[in-house]
């Protein structure tokens, strides 16, 4: 027997004929082939959880009135009322945007559409495009 086994602190590349540098570099592929089976599963995870997202954001909607923006002209009941309309309804009539929607209710209340205009609350080229979607009751 040699010298390393008669003493007990003979390592597995030694008794088999093994350079040690090569011993532990065979031992390598496994921790690292456990790597990627443990980034597999946890990108499977975290695709599975976004997928599941996506498909419960993709179903239908019921539509509102005021997601959709009212049309060019609206009917007598389709008019919003210029003294109680809110913020978000104001904004949703082409033509009106954030600061112009503030305007109106902040000029409140108004005897009539036409106050728009009178009062200076949005130019006479605003006015004249959203008049017809407005009504005061």
């Amino acid at each position: 027997m040699n010298g390393a086994l008669s003493n007990g602190s003979a390592a597995l590349g030694d008794i088999a004929g093994v350079d040690r540098d090569e011993v532990s570099t065979r031992a390598k592929p496994r921790s690292s082939s456990m790597t990627r089976i443990a980034l597999l599963a946890a990108a499977l995870i975290v695709s599975a959880a976004a997928l599941a997202e996506t498909t419960s954001a993709m179903k239908p909607v019921a539509p509102s009135v005021a997601q959709a923006p009212i049309a060019k002209t609206a009917t007598e009941s389709q008019r919003l009322d210029l003294n109680s309309a809110t913020l978000d309804q104001l904004t949703m009539v082409n033509g009106l945007n954030k600061h112009l929607a503030e305007a109106i209710v902040k000029g409140r209340p108004f005897k009539s559409v036409d106050d728009l205009a009178t009062k200076k609350i949005l130019s006479v080229d605003v006015f004249s495009e959203v008049k017809d979607h407005f009504i005061v009751r």
